[in-house]
């Protein structure tokens, strides 16, 4: 899956080169997760997936060939103008990025690029640019992040201190509401196991042991219980875990609606939160009975608290929107 994703985003990426590319997009540096202000900014999550058909169908696009890259220095990447919102937090730091990609021996290498910014649009200092991911904490204070190693490491903003905590990691970790405990999934593709790593005596446990695919992790709001999918049987199920009493149990066997691998995932009163392939963000309680569909863009966060959820639209603006009505 992993591969796969690489060699689309790369293709796609070609394609932008191919394109006219006269347009620039505009970054706000002053957003604010009270106030989502409009931007020409796109999830990264969605953002290759839904420009497909429209490369495709493109009549700028349709049989032109692509750029000669040869005049790009070797380690120099060319990056696109495609800013990502990526993750967005309470005291307002907000993960922004893009890919770039550069010739190497006739073979287009992609390199990640994914910064931090504080409420003001400042770069925020960060141990490392080769990173594939970053998850903040509710607050803000802290950081998760995937190094193109796809090692998994935890960094504090306060006290500029990185904790290592575990190698082949896949890139959808997060961090519990509490901020005291971390759900991520280590292992070999496509066999990734679910482990949660306590920050306070930065020890793992391992919950699964199936050696079958396991994905979209998010903590209950108290942060006592960790939902996740697991396929110990081929087909996609939801899970439960009690970190209280460590009971592991399966709450439906046979998922109908699930998100993929790599997208965003929330749980809140019994619900499911997630963007699906028709690019709409749905609520589907526990036992698929009540499916609702929100409305139609990037998923991007859930404030749990307040009930927001923050996502691009079709119409490329960034958003947020109450979501009360939608989990009753």
């Amino acid at each position: 899956m992993f591969k796969f994703k690489l060699l689309l985003i790369v293709s796609i990426l070609l394609f932008l080169i191919s394109c006219d590319d006269s347009k620039t997009l505009t970054i706000d540096k002053n957003i604010k997760t009270d106030q989502i202000k409009s931007t020409n900014e796109k999830n990264s999550s969605n953002y290759f997936d839904n420009n497909l058909n429209q490369l495709s169908n493109s009549e700028n696009c349709q049989n032109s060939k692509i750029d000669d890259l040869s005049d790009t220095k070797v380690d120099e990447f060319r990056f696109s103008d495609k800013i990502e919102i990526l993750e967005i937090a309470e005291n307002g730091f907000v993960v922004k990025g893009n890919i770039g990609i550069y010739p190497e021996n006739g073979t287009f290498i992609p390199k990640y690029k994914i910064e931090v910014f504080d409420k003001n649009g400042k770069k925020v200092d960060f141990p490392t640019d080769e990173v594939i991911d970053i998850r903040l904490s509710i607050s803000g204070n802290s950081a998760i992040y995937v190094t193109t190693q796809s090692d998994l490491y935890l960094y504090d903003f306060t006290t500029k201190k990185t904790d290592f905590i575990a190698h082949k990691t896949m890139s959808t970790s997060q961090i519990s509401p509490n901020e005291e405990l971390i759900a991520y999934f280590s292992g070999e593709m496509p066999e990734f196991e679910l482990f949660v790593y306590d920050i306070k005596t930065k020890k793992s446990k391992q919950i699964t042991n199936a050696s079958m695919p396991s994905w979209s992790a998010d903590f209950s709001e108290n942060s006592d219980k960790i939902y996740f999918i697991h396929s110990p049987e081929g087909k996609p199920a939801l899970y439960q875990y009690k970190l209280e009493n460590n009971h592991l149990e399966v709450i439906n066997p046979e998922l109908k609606n699930f998100p993929t691998q790599r997208k965003p995932f929330s749980i809140i009163d019994n619900k499911m939160i997630f963007q699906n392939e028709k690019n709409e963000i749905i609520s589907v309680d526990f036992f698929e009975k009540n499916i609702k569909t929100i409305t139609k863009g990037s998923f991007i966060n859930l404030n749990k608290k307040e009930l927001k959820l923050t996502l691009f639209e079709d119409s490329n603006f960034t958003k947020t929107i109450k979501i009360g009505n939608y989990i009753k």
